[in-house]
């Protein structure tokens, strides 16, 4: 195979040609950009949410805490030994235990973020000392059970298809959790959505710790 002969040189006095200009590559430049703005944005959201300090529920010392009314519902989701559905369920039976009496509805939103943290809460302790509660109010019954097929969970729930119980207890926003020692006094509340069962955690810990 016969090699390409080497070009003439320039004649004299002639300039050689000036090579194209390179091509800057925007599209790469942008991208790279876009992609490393959005990598430093989860950065620093992730590191606001990691020192974003938990809104912890505190406790009431137990001389100020009032009793908690004693409302009687029937069980609509059976679970850690309550139940049977349809029986009846007072607050009272539940003196000796702590219990976490959340309020929820299939209209709340932020009620079915919650689920899963309350659940890691129940899952967390013996129910025979600690009982999470759900107190179903002022739902259509259709809509609360189509809540519990899909945001399940296990631990019992009692139903309210008025608002009496929520205001005996005086919850009055949705979702909002109370916590009630063994002797049936309130200790704590929390309003909104639990984000972290540890916002519980320390006030059930510390009601428990009281004998």
């Amino acid at each position: 195979m016969s090699e390409r002969p080497p070009d003439p040189p320039p004649a004299d006095g002639a300039e050689a040609p000036e090579p194209p200009p390179r091509r800057v590559p925007w599209g790469r430049i942008v991208i790279s950009v876009v992609v490393l703005a959005a990598a430093a944005a989860i950065a620093i959201g992730l590191a606001q949410r990691d020192s974003t300090p938990l809104a912890v529920a505190p406790v009431t010392p137990i001389g100020q805490r009032p009793l908690a009314a004693d409302i009687e519902l029937p069980v609509f989701q059976a679970g850690d030994g309550i139940g049977p559905e349809g029986s009846t369920l007072a607050l009272a039976d539940l003196r000796g235990r702590v219990v976490v009496v959340n309020l929820w509805a299939y209209w709340c939103g932020p009620c079915r973020e919650e689920v899963p943290e309350l659940q890691d809460l129940a899952d967390a302790y013996d129910p025979g000392r600690v009982l999470v509660l759900g107190l179903n109010s002022e739902d259509v019954e259709g809509d609360a059970r189509r809540f519990l097929a899909d945001y399940p969970f296990d631990y019992p729930s009692v139903r309210d298809p008025g608002s009496d119980s929520a205001r005996a207890l005086e919850i009055l926003g949705y979702p909002s959790t109370l916590i009630i020692d063994t002797q049936g006094r309130v200790a704590t509340r929390f309003s909104g959505a639990i984000e972290d069962e540890r916002q519980l955690v320390p006030a059930v810990d510390q009601v428990l710790g009281e004998g």
